[in-house]
C-alpha cells in the first residue's frame, strides 16, 4: 500500500524528522516522529522494537527543546519495550 500511511514512509519520515531535529525546528521534528511511531505502531505493533527505538528518538528532540518532563517517560517507555523485546528473542 502506498500512501501517506504506507510502511514505505517510514524511512522518510525519520529522514525529515532528524533534518529537523537538526535545524534546531523541534516542534516540527516532534510531529514527524509521531507520525512515525503510529505508522509503526499499526505495522509493528505498539511495544515493537521499532517503536521503541522511534520513542527515544523522540526523546532526544524532546531533551533538545528543554522539555525534560516530557522526555522522561518515553524513555522508560522505550527501556521497557525493548526489554521486553530482548526477552522475547532469546
Amino acid at each position: 500500500m502506498w500512501g501517506k500511511d504506507s510502511v514505505d514512509c517510514e524511512y522518510p519520515l525519520w529522514g525529515l524528522a532528524l533534518v529537523r531535529m537538526n535545524l534546531g525546528r523541534y516542534r516540527e521534528s516532534e510531529s514527524y516522529y509521531r507520525r512515525l511511531l503510529a505508522l509503526q505502531a499499526r505495522e509493528y505493533g505498539a511495544q515493537s522494537a521499532e517503536v521503541a527505538q522511534s520513542l527515544g528518538e523522540l526523546g532526544d528532540v524532546l531533551v533538545e527543546d528543554g522539555r525534560l518532563n516530557e522526555a522522561d517517560p518515553l524513555y522508560q517507555q522505550a527501556l521497557k519495550f525493548k526489554l521486553a523485546d530482548d526477552n522475547t528473542t532469546r
